[in-house]
C-alpha cells in the first residue's frame, strides 16, 4: 500500500508509508545540499582570485608594492613598510585568537552536555544513598573541567610528549566513549614521542577529531564501534597523531572538508567549521592536518586486524621548533 491522501485532500495521512516518503525525500535533498556546497567551494577556487578569499592580507600587500614604487624617500618608505608589516602581523595575531575562541566555543558545548548528563546521574545516585558511585561521578565531573581547563588555558609552543596530549584528550572524552560504546585502540603508553607544539590547541585540536569520529560511528548505526589514536614518528620532518576509526569514512572531498561552512553531515546539521578551524590551528602551531588513505602509512597491526581504516587524519607537529 502506497501513500493515501486525506479526504480534505489538504496532503497525506501520516502513516509509516508517508513517514518512509519524508525520509527518503529528506535523504536525497540532502545529498543535493551536499554536493551543491562542495560544487560551490570548486567554483569559489577557480574563479574568485586569492584577494577574495583573503582581502585584508591581499591588500597590505597591494599597498606595499605601490609605496615601493611610489615613494622616493628611502626613510619614509622604511618608515611606512615598517607600519603596514606591523598591521600585517597584528592581524594575524587577531585571526588567531579568533579561531582559538571559535574553537573552544565549539568544544564548550560537548563539555557542557557532558557535565549535565554527569549531573543528572550524580543525582540519582545522590536519591538512592550509593556512596561509591556518587564519589566515582564527582571525581569524573573533576575530571572533564580540568580537562577543558587545559583545553582554554594560553600556552607556548614548546617541545612537549605527544603521549599527554593524546591522555588528556582521552579522558575528556571516557565517558562519551563508554556511552556510545566505542572501543578505542591507542599506543602513548611507554611512547616518549616528543614534538613542538601548543598543548590547548594540540588538546583541542585531538577532540575536535574525536568528536566527528564520535557522531559518524554513532550515525552509521555501526556495531562493534572502534576508534584509534596511535603516535608515530613515519611522516617526515613530523611526530604524528594519527586518528582514524571503522565508520563511513568520508563523504565529501577532503579539500572540501577543511573549508569553512561546508559539512558532510546530514541536513547540514552543525556550522562546518570543525575541520577549518583544526586546520588554521594545525598551521598557527607550523604543523599540518593531512587526510591520508590506508596505503599511506603503517598503520598498526591491531587497527589493521580491527579495520579502524577510515577517516584517517593525521595531525603532525613538527619536530624541530620553527623560526616564525
Amino acid at each position: 500500500m502506497g501513500l493515501r491522501e486525506k479526504t480534505n485532500r489538504e496532503g497525506f495521512i501520516e502513516d509509516e508509508v508517508y513517514n518512509a516518503f519524508v525520509d527518503a525525500i529528506n535523504y536525497v535533498l540532502n545529498i543535493f545540499v551536499r554536493q551543491r556546497n562542495v560544487d560551490k567551494f570548486r567554483l569559489t577556487t577557480l574563479y574568485k582570485t586569492y584577494k577574495v578569499i583573503e582581502p585584508v592580507l591581499s591588500d597590505l600587500a597591494e599597498v606595499m608594492e605601490l609605496v615601493e614604487k611610489k615613494v622616493t624617500n628611502e626613510v619614509d618608505k622604511k618608515d611606512i613598510i615598517k607600519y603596514l608589516n606591523r598591521i600585517s602581523i597584528q592581524y594575524k595575531e587577531v585571526k588567531e585568537v579568533l579561531i582559538k575562541s571559535a574553537n573552544a566555543g565549539l568544544n564548550l558545548s560537548v563539555v557542557i552536555h557532558e557535565i549535565e548528563k554527569q549531573i543528572a546521574a550524580l543525582l540519582g545516585y545522590v536519591k538512592n544513598g550509593e556512596k561509591d558511585q556518587i564519589i566515582k561521578v564527582s571525581l569524573r565531573l573533576e575530571k572533564i573541567v580540568r580537562g577543558y581547563t587545559a583545553m582554554i588555558r594560553k600556552s607556548a609552543i614548546k617541545d612537549t610528549i605527544l603521549s599527554d596530549i593524546v591522555n588528556i584528550a582521552l579522558e575528556n572524552y571516557e565517558f562519551r566513549f563508554s556511552d556510545h560504546k566505542i572501543e578505542v585502540y591507542n599506543n602513548p603508553k611507554n611512547c616518549n614521542i616528543s614534538a613542538f607544539l601548543a598543548q590547548a590547541e594540540a588538546i583541542s585540536v585531538l577532540t575536535n577529531l574525536l568528536d566527528n569520529s564520535i557522531y559518524w560511528l554513532s550515525y552509521s548505526r555501526k556495531e562493534n564501534r572502534k576508534i584509534s589514536v596511535y603516535i608515530t614518528d613515519q611522516i617526515k620532518n613530523y611526530n604524528s597523531i594519527i586518528v582514524s576509526d571503522n565508520g563511513p569514512g568520508f563523504n565529501i572531498p577532503t579539500d572540501a572538508a577543511i573549508q569553512p561552512f561546508i559539512t558532510g553531515k546530514p541536513h547540514n546539521i552543525g556550522m562546518g567549521l570543525g575541520l577549518h578551524i583544526a586546520d588554521e590551528m594545525m598551521k598557527a602551531m607550523k604543523g599540518e592536518l593531512l587526510f591520508l588513505d590506508e596505503n599511506d602509512i603503517e598503520l598498526p597491526k591491531d587497527v589493521e586486524k580491527n579495520q579502524i581504516n577510515k577517516a584517517i587524519i593525521a595531525l603532525c607537529f613538527p619536530k624541530e621548533k620553527t623560526k616564525e
